[in-house]
């Protein structure tokens, strides 16, 4: 992920390479490839601790130690390297040159300013986790007397005023400073990977937290929805089947979800208002079915197509009625209009009217010719008297 195998090998051939030519090298040349190797492998920690974002820790505890681990443990390090090299080489050759004096000088200075950043760290690590105290404490107290110790001995060779020692005691007493900071790095880096290693397993259990308050939270909606569903679904289902009866003609149906307050309820009390229109609808029509044109139709709205078709159906059987009944009385000079060709009743009492005046007609002249016949049988009854009289 970090893309660092390739460098970490050149690092370690390089290291190697090193080790098996470091006995034929002089003193610079071995000062000055070790110095580059530590140069890169600093820089190889430092790309790892900000490739991983390790040296963006949030938390002040972990971000402090990792402060230690990645830059100022090494940087230290460095430093306390470089100056055993002079520190031996000043100790083997019991002179120094003005370049020298100059060099040590400067490593010393910022060995001290290094190590002061070190226990600085260190010190605000244990304020914001006292528990870092007991483990480090030692370790802490071991670095800052050997910062003093190099230094001092740093003092002593520029001051001309070296001891007895030998080149391998200067080299040795060097060496276990550098151990000592080597063993800081190693319990820092131990305590740092506990810390990440608890806030790993914290950030776990917040995860599973999470993911648990989620499904709970899904099986919340999951069911409100199933009940939500229910509820619509359900009020619908009745209201598909009481539009099935009413298809069938069958009005004898009761209304649901009279007391609902939302939409579903607005389209109950729509479909009450049908089923008693129809209903309304339906007696008119059973009314003028049985011949009582007395009913009185009253449409809705102007859109009332149903109760127009009614009102006009009243109104048309209401003049047929009073053109029936003056029939009746033999008042064949009504006039009939028939709605349409399609007017069966029209068209039939137009007809039975024609029908009737005909009928009328032939009979009057029937009684004419009955009355004329009646008339002449008269008169032939009287001659035949008369005749019957002179006869006798």
């Amino acid at each position: 992920v970090l893309a660092t195998s390739k460098h970490w090998s050149a690092l370690s051939m390089a290291g190697r390479e090193l080790m098996n030519r470091d006995a034929g090298l002089s003193v610079s040349e071995s000062d000055s490839i070790h110095q580059k190797l530590i140069d890169e492998a600093i820089a190889l920690i430092s790309y790892v601790g900000d490739a991983s974002k390790l040296t963006l820790d949030p938390d002040v505890d972990s971000y402090y130690l990792m402060n230690i681990a990645i830059f100022q443990g090494p940087e230290l390090g460095n430093l306390l390297a470089r100056t055993r090299s002079l520190v031996v080489h000043a100790a083997r050759s019991k002179a120094l040159s003005a370049e020298q004096r100059e060099s040590l000088t400067s490593l010393s200075v910022l060995a001290g300013y290094m190590g002061g950043k070190v226990d600085e760290s260190l010190g605000k690590a244990f304020e914001a986790n006292s528990a870092l105290a007991s483990l480090l404490a030692t370790e802490r107290q071991a670095v800052a007397s050997l910062v003093a110790d190099v230094r001092g001995q740093v003092r002593q060779l520029l001051a001309n005023q070296a001891d007895a020692r030998s080149t391998e005691e200067y080299y040795s007493s060097m060496s276990r400073s550098i151990d000592t900071l080597q063993q800081l790095e190693n319990h820092v880096s131990a305590a740092l990977s506990g810390l990440l290693n608890a806030r790993a397993k914290r950030f776990e259990r917040e995860i599973i937290v999470t993911l648990a308050s989620a499904m709970l939270g899904l099986l919340v909606v999951s069911i409100l929805g199933f009940f939500i569903i229910r509820d619509i679904t359900r009020p619908l289902g009745d209201v598909v089947v009481l539009a099935n009866q009413i298809a069938t003609g069958d009005l004898a149906v009761q209304t649901v979800m009279d007391g609902r307050k939302d939409e579903l309820g607005a389209l109950a009390k729509a479909f009450a208002r049908m089923v008693n229109s129809l209903k309304q609808a339906a007696n008119t029509a059973e009314r003028i079915a049985v011949g009582d044109l007395s009913v009185e139709v009253h449409p809705q709205s102007d859109k009332d197509t149903m109760g127009k078709a009614q009102a006009a159906m009243v109104e048309s059987l209401k003049a047929m009625a009073r053109s029936a009944e003056r029939i009746a009385i033999g008042d064949l000079a009504v006039k009939i209009m028939p709605k349409s060709d399609q007017d069966v009743m029209g068209n039939a009492l137009v007809a039975m009217v024609q029908q009737l005046s005909k009928l009328i007609g032939a009979t009057q002249v029937s009684g004419l010719q009955v009355s004329s016949s009646a008339t002449e049988l008269a008169a032939t009854a009287k001659e035949q008297q008369a005749t019957a009289s002179e006869i006798a």
